[in-house]
């Protein structure tokens, strides 16, 4: 039996996921809330500094309380939160339809499809607002990044490359617990961009690193995903793909991606480009014999065909693997 309310406030609140708000607040609730069958209550706990943003919940489902306040010590060490606790049977039973039931954490999954295709972004920036982080490294770089269950993480990971949001990849930390990252350059701007642009109900702190990084990239040479044509112009213009991933801001593995994702034939020897698509590099024994008539050292002549000295062997043992046998010193 629950508990009788001396606030009243809007216990339907989430039966129908119509709004920025509703989808917002479920996704909230999902990563930071909990209900008790006990006492059909729902709750919402939030450090000292986002109690605004516990208020503001309650202001959205109508309540006219104030949070309560939470201490614990630990260490020796004080931790101050802030809680809202609604009681009501009707909601507990609504909250149940989309996935939030008690002792959620190891088990959550997310409710997307149950919610409106224009309001999904809004739910996924309730949970990245929970259990999210976006966070700076080094000068240019960003991370937006999910912790949760598996489904979670993998659940925003597929609503983000159906928005045109790539680059993103799911790791498993420990058991029961995974994240999904966004990094490099232009994949973070894309998801900020995705959950956070626009947004009338945001975690104010996490929406000022989400701008933060928009503002950054609006001097950003690259500021969306980069396409097939573009990467060759910059490799035509910077001549090596380490110097391309550098000016995308991202890794060498990030690019390797991209360039899979864009169809390159990342694995494969091309006689036309050379291997790996280089341009440049030889593609008859005739050519490589010749430059090594001319500066005479094979580690010169993988210098001069932009290669290593190991790439070039490979060639050399696919293209004259008998000559070889005479030619190698």
């Amino acid at each position: 039996m629950g508990r009788p309310r001396i606030h009243k406030f809007n216990e339907q609140f989430f039966e129908v996921i119509d709004t920025e708000a509703k989808a917002y607040w479920l996704g909230m609730l999902t990563a930071d809330g909990w209900i008790e069958a006990d006492n059909y209550c729902t709750g919402l706990s939030l450090k000292d500094s986002d109690k605004e943003h516990v208020e503001k919940f309650m202001l959205d489902v109508g309540h006219g309380g104030v949070p309560v306040k939470k201490i614990k010590r630990e260490n020796g060490r004080e931790f101050i939160s802030w809680t809202a606790q609604l009681y009501s049977k009707t909601m507990y039973e609504s909250l149940l339809k989309y996935g939030i039931i008690p002792s959620k954490s190891l088990v959550a999954i997310p409710a997307d499809h149950l919610i409106p295709n224009e309001l999904r972004r809004h739910y996924w920036r309730g949970l990245t607002d929970g259990d999210g982080t976006i966070t700076k490294h080094g000068k240019t770089g960003w991370t937006v990044s999910l912790c949760g269950t598996e489904p979670i993480c993998t659940g925003l990971l597929r609503f983000a490359s159906g928005n045109t949001v790539h680059g993103g990849f799911v790791h498993h930390d420990q058991p029961n617990l995974w994240t999904v990252r966004f990094v490099g350059s232009a994949c973070p701007f894309d998801t900020a961009q995705l959950l956070y642009g626009g947004a009338t109900v945001a975690l104010n702190r996490k929406r000022i690193l989400a701008e933060t990084i928009s503002e950054g990239e609006r001097n950003s040479r690259w500021r969306s995903w980069p396409t097939k044509l573009e990467l060759d112009a910059a490799f035509d213009r910077l001549g090596s793909w380490p110097a391309v991933a550098a000016e995308l801001g991202t890794s060498s593995g990030g690019l390797w991606r991209i360039r899979k994702q864009l169809g390159y034939p990342v694995h494969q020897y091309n006689p036309e480009r050379g291997r790996r698509g280089r341009p440049g590099v030889p593609h008859t024994w005739e050519e490589i014999s010749s430059a090594y008539d001319e500066l005479h050292s094979w580690p010169l002549v993988a210098k001069k065909l932009r290669t290593s000295p190991g790439r070039l062997w490979t060639l050399r043992k696919q293209l004259a693997p008998r000559k070889l046998e005479i030619q190698i010193t």
